[in-house]
């Protein structure tokens, strides 16, 4: 979600900040952040000062953990809908998740393994994925 607009590489330079700014991303833990969790993190160094952004993450968290007691995991609700196109899934998302659109749903679905992976033939990202089951699918 902090990529959303900005440069790849400036989230990827900033990561362990933002990673340990939100407690390694557990999910439990990031659904209960409060106001004085918005606030820490609004000043935190190295964190993207972007309230909608930090919300929406609070908030995504929240989803995750709704899904995980209604359908078991978030891979199990994600199943269920792997027969979608990626307009399908865009539209999903965005339903399902705030801060979501076409990139953030694209590389979230690829890190997962349900889109093929669209990096040059020759990147070994594209040569990770390609030589897991399911075509990066995790299982």
């Amino acid at each position: 979600i902090f990529q959303a607009g900005l440069n790849w590489r400036l989230i990827l330079h900033r990561r362990s900040a933002i990673c340990q700014a939100f407690d390694g991303f557990d999910i439990t833990r990031v659904a209960s952040y409060g106001p004085e969790d918005i606030a820490r993190l609004l000043t935190s160094e190295g964190v993207i000062h972007n309230r909608r952004k930090i919300e929406a993450i609070i908030h995504n968290a929240g989803v995750m953990v709704r899904l995980t007691k209604e359908h078991g995991s978030v891979l199990a609700w994600l199943d269920g809908s792997a027969h979608l196109d990626l307009d399908g899934w865009i539209r999903l998302m965005r339903r399902t998740f705030r801060f979501t659109g076409p990139e953030i749903t694209r590389e979230f679905l690829t890190s997962l393994g349900y889109l093929p992976v669209s990096h040059d033939p020759h990147c070994f990202m594209a040569k990770t994925y390609s030589s897991r089951p399911s075509g990066g699918r995790t299982p």
